[in-house]
């Protein structure tokens, strides 16, 4: 029997209006601690957004944002990786110098705020507050009050291959994390929900093979090549279902957490 069971949130966990069933889940959380279970949520979700969304059972999970920069532990932050105010502005140079980033396109996650420019296209602001509700609008990056975890960017549609290729040449340092099609995190090196959970099996001197993961895209990879059983929805990219023990039905109908309750 595993002791650790973590699961992505979009596109894997939560359905297609990034929802979940509250009440099973709570019923889930019930079992799991019957079987001495532990359960994390691991995304590249801002942690303020990951705390809204599972208010009501802070206290009984852990919440691994920003990609694997932050681990919480019902309720308390127990290990975090963020950058400093100069990093980000070297950062941010680097960044806005690609022939395939626009700097209107850009949002920096901290603790407690997202920030993005005030010139944010509005299109993309909207988009990112499916993800992120509280945004708050800065005139320069000298505004942000708080250190950041990490920088996400979109890139257009025709230039993804290309822009991720210039990226990752051009960004020594850091690691250019794919959440959607056209969305990217750049998080410092070694920073990654694998690592992250890595560092709560060392915690509790458990093994690899007693975590069971779920993830559905690029940066759900190293979670899942760590776990002793790794499971994606049909929905997941291509290179996920290849390196995942079990595939799934759909995510948009419920199918990972109907998994959990059969698994327990």
């Amino acid at each position: 029997m595993f002791r650790l069971m973590a699961t992505d949130l979009d596109g894997t966990f939560l359905d297609g209006n990034h929802q979940f069933d509250q009440k099973r889940f709570a019923s889930l959380l019930d079992r799991l601690d019957e079987l001495g279970i532990v359960f994390a949520a691991a995304s590249g979700r801002g942690i303020a957004s990951m705390r809204e969304l599972f208010a009501d059972f802070r206290d009984r999970m852990y919440l691994i944002g920003e990609n694997g920069s932050i681990i919480e532990e019902r309720g308390q932050v127990i290990w975090s990786r963020t950058m400093d105010a100069e990093t980000v502005e070297q950062l941010f140079a680097d960044l806005v110098a690609s022939p395939y980033v626009d700097k209107n396109q850009l949002i920096f996650s901290a603790e407690h705020e997202v920030y993005a420019l005030e010139t944010v296209d509005a299109d993309y602001l909207e988009l990112a507050r499916e993800y992120h509700p509280q945004i708050q609008l800065i005139g320069d990056l000298q505004e942000m009050q708080e250190p950041i975890f990490k920088v996400t960017l979109n890139l257009r549609e025709a230039e993804v291959q290309e822009g991720v290729a210039w990226l990752v040449q051009h960004l020594p340092g850091y690691s250019v994390m794919t959440t959607g099609y056209q969305t990217l995190d750049i998080v410092p090196t070694g920073i990654d929900k694998g690592a992250a959970l890595g560092r709560l099996l060392l915690m509790k001197d458990w093994h690899p093979d007693d975590l069971v993961a779920f993830g559905d895209q690029l940066n759900d990879r190293q979670m899942l090549e760590l776990a002793g059983l790794a499971i994606c929805p049909e929905n997941a990219k291509d290179e996920i279902k290849a390196i995942a023990d079990r595939v799934i039905g759909p995510a948009s109908q419920g199918s990972v957490l109907k998994y959990m309750e059969e698994l327990v």
